[in-house]
């Protein structure tokens, strides 16, 4: 110790890089400065007129840090014995899907526009289950191929289930049921659909004309039993937007442009004669109805 002390030692130290305390300090401060891109979107601007109500919203570039290149650096200047400042090196990430691709891909094929507010048929709870099942149609995205179900998309009409009492058209007559009032929905929807040139998978009409739809453009559902489909028989997806205001029910049909043949569809209806039953008229005695009541029943 005293020879040491007086004469000194020389020591040999070696310094090695530890890769893993490396990078995992480099992946602390590439999670601090990495940036997502954000693909181009839509959204529902209410603010909008009617038939355009779908507002594009372009993307944002993203960052991410070249930890690979940050590594490669630090273990180049420490071979040579060099320090200083380090330079982030940093990438610049475009989003996948720009505005532009989806306003080609989103076009305004139709629309379509149905009332509620006439006295009969807009009292509270009716108008509350024609705006939720809208809500509930609303936003929906259709690949080529793909159908969709009208009972699948808004569910069982069931008190259960949030939807409230309504009257509903049921074999020439009124009844009161849970979800009475979403056939106008579907009913819209369909004009819509037709008017976009949308192949129709099963639809049936009411036993009856409505007053919110002409003759034969109107679609009835009923849970378990009757569905309202149509399939994406395009090359694009189809997107679907519905609305309410001021009691109206809108739906908009989005997707590739009509081809060369046609740029819209217009839909009209004219009554062309009255087909009568076929079989005799049936008499049934019903108790505690005065004696010139009479019922009819359509089926």
């Amino acid at each position: 110790y005293s020879a040491i002390k007086e004469n000194g030692k020389e020591y040999t130290c070696t310094a090695e890089i530890d890769e893993n305390s490396l990078r995992t300090k480099l992946d602390i401060i590439s999670s601090k400065y990495t940036q997502e891109a954000k693909d181009a979107t839509y959204k529902i601007n209410m603010d909008a007129p009617e038939g355009k109500k779908v507002e594009f919203v372009d993307g944002q570039s993203g960052v991410t840090i070249d930890t690979e290149k940050m590594y490669d650096t630090i273990v180049e200047l420490f071979a040579k014995g060099e320090g200083g400042a380090l330079e982030v090196a940093t990438q610049v990430v475009e989003p996948t899907v720009t505005k532009e691709q989806l306003e080609a891909k989103y076009t305004l094929r139709a629309s379509a526009v149905t009332s509620y507010n006439d006295a009969s048929h807009g009292y509270a709870t009716r108008v509350h289950n024609i705006e939720k099942a809208t809500k509930l149609v609303s936003g929906t995205v259709l690949t080529p191929g793909q159908v969709f179900s009208m009972n699948d998309t808004i569910g069982d009409r069931t008190y259960a289930n949030g939807w409230k009492e309504g009257g509903a058209l049921v074999n020439g007559s009124t009844e009161t049921q849970a979800g009475g009032g979403v056939c106008q929905v579907a009913s819209t929807l369909y004009n819509a659909v037709v008017k976009a040139d949308i192949e129709i998978v099963y639809r049936r009409n009411h036993s009856e004309q409505l007053s919110y739809v002409g003759g034969g453009l109107d679609a009835t559902i009923n849970t378990g039993t009757i569905d309202f489909k149509f399939k994406n028989n395009t090359n694009s997806d189809l997107l679907i937007i519905g609305y309410n205001i001021n009691k109206h029910v809108y739906f908009e049909v989005y997707g590739e442009p009509f081809g060369e043949e046609y740029d819209h569809i217009t839909l009209t209806s004219k009554m062309l004669g009255v087909v009568s039953p076929s079989g005799e008229t049936e008499y049934k005695v019903v108790k505690g109805k005065p004696a010139s009541y009479t019922e009819t029943k359509v089926r």
